[in-house]
């Protein structure tokens, strides 16, 4: 029997406002055979998720236009496909109180990274756990 999965690319739409580091997810991403997609804030993250509904999203929180709390939530209640969609989010801000902790996790996100203490080779790790089950 055949494996017709085994030839599937993953796509993975990274949401990140800085280029510098948006540019460098994408070529390790890439490196590790991914398809990528960009979007260089939530409102156009939210856009280009709905239009290409990648298997993944890499979210970052604060970022000009929509947050990546205001996108994931949209995503959330836009049907079947985004209110299942597997997100990590991806940022220099680390929940603070309850209520925070507590509105990012009612949006299910599959993990957490705080881009600072983390490596790109984690999360792409990360990122194949996630897909991979």
């Amino acid at each position: 029997m055949i494996d017709i999965d085994a030839d599937r690319v993953d796509t993975i739409l990274v949401v990140e406002d800085e280029p510098d580091l948006r540019a460098l997810i994408r070529k390790r991403l890439e490196e590790d055979g991914f398809k990528v997609i960009e979007a260089e804030n939530g409102a156009i993250g939210l856009t280009k998720a709905k239009a290409n509904q990648p298997s993944l999203i890499l979210l970052d929180i604060r970022m000009p236009e929509s947050t990546g709390y205001e996108m994931l939530k949209s995503l959330r209640e836009s049907g079947n496909w985004g209110a299942n969609v597997p997100v990590i989010f991806l940022s220099n801000v680390t929940p603070q109180g309850d209520d925070e902790i507590e509105d990012l996790m009612a949006l299910r996100p599959a993990d957490y990274f705080i881009k600072s203490n983390s490596d790109l080779g984690e999360v792409t790790r990360k990122v194949r756990h996630v897909l991979r089950g």
